[in-house]
């Protein structure tokens, strides 16, 4: 409540007792009540007459930047299938025997067209 804790709230309060007195403590918990009561009220119809509470319930208002929305969506199911390996590529990919040093040999000679 207002940053308040328990200590000081019973400093306020023995502050009160002692300004006031404790024949007019009654009437003035009384007044503050009905002063409390009243800006609750006040602040209610104010808000309603406004419709700041609607202007609030607004989503792009509650998150304007997005940052709760998910940044990609998870991939479906055949997204993530035409994404997939086939044993094939996993094969070409990374040999079970390591590189294919002849084939690097090959590759790496000039073709005939290409030779000067």
């Amino acid at each position: 409540m207002f940053g308040i804790g328990a200590f000081e709230l019973v400093v306020i309060l023995i502050v009160a007792l002692i300004a006031v007195g404790p024949d007019k403590m009654p009437g003035f918990v009384k007044t503050i009540g009905k002063a409390i009561r009243e800006v609750r009220r006040t602040t209610r119809d104010l808000r309603a007459s406004i419709g700041i509470d609607e202007v609030l319930r607004d989503e792009d208002l509650r998150d304007p930047l997005g940052l709760n929305k998910p940044v990609v969506a998870p991939p479906s199911a055949s997204h993530r299938r035409a994404l997939a390996f086939e044993d094939e590529d996993r094969a070409r990919e990374r040999p079970e025997h390591g590189v294919d040093v002849d084939f690097l040999e090959h590759r790496s000679q000039p073709r005939a067209e290409e030779a000067p």
